[in-house]
């Protein structure tokens, strides 16, 4: 019998790394200083002070086999009878490097449970210094979810149906724990994820007992349990747990992520050597393209090794795919010409989603509205004023840094810092206070300089019935050739979670080959 460890921790590593490494290079990054109080100092003193505890440990962090950081977690117990309520708190700190800049992330989490397992009340707070800090709570009451966000000194309130069969993200631990899975056995359950925001369903499954290596360098033979969760399709999960139900290693099936349980002290420890630089090492390396921003057309053979299967690349004016086999894919990329006009393409579409404010996308907030208007002027042409916009960004953004991870619009237009994400996410705000929908894009795009594709994220406005690519981070007029697509968001609160678009490319990012085939007649 085993009981699996909370799948929260490996969500929140998932989230955390796809950001880290959609981030293609600019200039320089700067460092982080470190707080007064450290994160693991402030988790420790806070365990402490709570009564009747119920679990308190402590987890190492290793991406691609190198220490990058570490999890601590608290549950305890509250009042009795009707009153009971099981509380659970989570810090995890990760720390990386990017093109050489290192970004540090903090993200604590406190749930509050009734003795059934029901969500009561949660609350998500996420510092990455000296860039980002947002906070978002909610608590249920009848058949509302009441959420409160903040971010860039901004306070914003909504409200969500609830479904009183929604459970605390961290109720399967109890569960498990007094009703143990068995092998073969699968178990399924609605689970609320304060990182989305959203309910999915959580489905868990016994396996077979393994012999598999630990952090101490010992190799017991371990209870395993699959864990999968349907807001992140793809990601897969597994616990190893002793005959106690302790569970003493995690895997999780993205660049090799692996957590141990282990002492405080050694969970805290100080990270030697060179840290990972998941930028660096998540590059496709490629012959050389000559004079790749010019090219108007390139044909690419995109190819993953087997057991693996090449995504399924999405198509549109910019780009079209060609399946060869179930390894392979042969794509062509072309550039748009945004001074001439183009025919709607009759397959695009856009609702009033790609128009709408959101989490990540504040039109309303001030400093959004005010960079809209600045760039645009008194131009009246949606695309003389996406163009204008695209430029804008790219030299309002001044500080081109790594150390920022995925900022909302809002957060980034009041530090006008970061890198791809942060100037893809203003640019599609910044389009939507003007009425022009918009969206963002996940992929690769080409650095000359180190003669490989490099993850990256970029912005797409819809103009004259067209989806067409904008990249502030270059501020070339639009893309050229050397943009592959992998997938799009709406970044819409209603719609899929924003790392479900990123999870499928950074699973194969390191298992992939890109060529150059053709220029398409050029």
């Amino acid at each position: 019998m085993t009981r699996p460890a909370r799948s929260t921790l490996g969500i929140v590593l998932t989230v955390a790394t796809c950001i880290a490494i959609l981030h293609a290079e600019s200039s320089h990054a700067q460092d982080v200083s470190a707080e007064s109080r450290s994160p693991e100092s402030r988790s420790a003193e806070a365990a402490q002070q709570r009564d009747n505890i119920l679990e308190d440990a402590w987890q190492v962090i290793f991406i691609q086999g190198q220490r990058v950081g570490f999890a601590h977690s608290v549950t305890w117990e509250t009042g009795t009878g009707d009153a009971k309520r099981i509380w659970s708190e989570s810090l995890t700190q990760m720390t990386i490097a990017r093109f050489g800049g290192k970004l540090t992330m903090t993200v604590t989490q406190v749930t509050e449970e009734d003795a059934a397992g029901n969500l009561r009340s949660f609350k998500l707070d996420t510092e990455n210094p000296p860039g980002t800090h947002a906070v978002v709570s909610g608590h249920v009451q009848d058949e509302t979810l009441h959420l409160t966000t903040t971010a860039a000194g901004k306070t914003r309130k909504s409200d969500q149906p609830w479904d009183a069969d929604v459970k605390s993200p961290v109720y399967q631990d109890r569960l498990l724990q007094e009703d143990p899975i068995g092998v073969g056995e699968s178990r399924t359950m609605r689970v609320f994820d304060p990182q989305f925001l959203k309910a999915g369903t959580v489905t868990l499954t016994g396996l077979e007992s393994q012999a598999t290596e630990l952090h101490d360098g010992s190799k017991p033979r371990l209870g395993r349990t699959r864990i999968a969760h349907s807001l992140v399709p793809g990601l897969a999960m597994m616990t190893y747990q002793d005959e106690q139900g302790e569970t003493l290693k995690t895997e999780v099936n993205l660049l090799g992520m692996l957590t141990y349980t282990v002492s405080r002290e050694e969970a805290v420890r100080e990270i030697a050597g060179t840290q990972l630089d998941l930028a660096l090492d998540t590059l496709v390396h490629v012959e050389p393209i000559p004079a790749a921003q010019h090219r108007k057309t390139l044909v690419y053979k995109v190819s993953v090794e087997p057991p693996r299967k090449m995504l399924s690349l999405p198509e549109g004016d910019t780009q079209s795919v060609v399946r060869v086999d179930e390894q392979t894919v042969r794509v062509t990329v072309r550039s748009v010409d945004l001074s001439a006009r183009q025919a709607p393409s009759p397959s695009a579409s856009a609702d009033e989603t790609y128009r709408q404010s959101s989490r990540y996308l504040e039109c309303g907030h001030p400093q959004v509205v005010a960079h809209a208007k600045t760039a645009s002027g008194d131009l009246t042409d949606p695309t003389e004023i996406a163009l204008a916009m695209e430029k804008y960004v790219h030299g309002k953004l001044a500080k081109k840094n790594f150390s920022t991870a995925l900022a909302t619009a809002a957060e980034v237009a009041t530090s006008l810092e970061g890198d791809c994400t942060e100037h893809a996410v203003l640019l599609a705000a910044m389009l939507r206070v003007k009425a022009i929908a918009s969206r963002v894009a996940v992929g690769l795009v080409y650095s000359e300089r180190h003669s490989a594709f490099v993850g990256h994220m970029w912005t797409e406005a819809f103009l004259s019935g067209n989806w067409v690519p904008l990249d502030a981070t270059l501020a070339q007029g639009g893309t050229g050739a050397t943009h592959l697509k992998f997938a799009d968001s709406s970044l819409s609160d209603g719609g899929p979670a924003p790392v479900t678009a990123f999870v499928p490319l950074v699973g194969l990012v390191n298992k992939m080959r890109i060529q150059v085939i053709g220029t398409g007649g050029e």
